[in-house]
């Protein structure tokens, strides 16, 4: 991706690089956040790919006309079921958070949810993103 956007800014007449709305939903989709686990604490260098999820959710905003993002918190099985759910949705709380610093995404709040998801035996301390495109 990186490379096309740099490539395109050598064509003649291409004044900006998109990807298609199933492209940024791909994209979006295959990037997780990292915590510490049994904290809402990034592990480090998270803040980049918060950074990319925001900059790829404003380009959604302007390529697919209708989109819902499910931001999912999880936990491992370090805790009890009850800490573990709490720690899921504090996570995902906080990955809106910086979604929400945004004002293009503010815009679009309507759009966007955070739900703790439930531990399952492979969860891990992350959160990711789901993106349902209704409208294409």
């Amino acid at each position: 991706f990186n490379d096309a956007q740099r490539i395109s800014v050598g064509l003649a007449g291409v004044d900006e690089f998109r990807l298609s709305a199933d492209a940024l939903q791909s994209k979006i989709e295959s990037q997780n956040v990292y915590f510490n686990c049994t904290t809402v604490d990034y592990t480090e260098n998270q803040s980049l790919k918060i950074s990319e999820w925001v900059k790829d959710l404003e380009s959604l905003t302007k390529t697919a006309k209708n989109w819902q993002v499910e931001i999912q918190g999880q936990a491992d099985f370090s805790g009890t079921p009850a800490t573990n759910a709490e720690i899921s949705q504090k996570r995902a709380d906080k990955i809106l958070a910086e979604l929400l610093k945004s004002d293009k995404l503010k815009d679009v709040r309507q759009s966007i949810k955070s739900t703790g998801v439930s531990t399952t035996k492979d969860a891990e301390c992350k959160v990711n993103i789901n993106v349902n495109l209704t409208e294409r």
